[in-house]
């Protein structure tokens, strides 16, 4: 299972996040197998995300709003940059 999009929405009530993964085989996705796996994709896709944040490299790629503000930034992955310097 590869994941594909993680959307983080800050809730009242929690958090709510949304796991978009790319699956061809695996568990049934009401069982607790296909639980855990989300989770460790919600997992690795979060401290990923964190480590380029810490990094700074960040681009803004476009911003929305007038009294709420919607940024979109566009996190350049570690490992995607040293491909990119390697010419992979």
């Amino acid at each position: 299972m590869d994941l594909r999009c993680l959307i983080v929405a800050i809730e009242p009530d929690g958090l709510e996040m949304r796991v978009l993964s790319d699956r061809r085989d695996g568990p049934n996705r009401e069982t607790l197998s296909c639980q855990r796996e989300v989770r460790t994709l919600a997992r690795r896709g979060l401290q990923r995300t964190l480590e380029v944040v810490a990094d700074g490299d960040v681009e803004m790629i476009g911003s929305s709003g007038f009294t709420m503000r919607e940024d979109s930034p566009f996190l350049l992955s570690v490992s995607n940059n040293d491909q990119a310097a390697k010419g992979a």
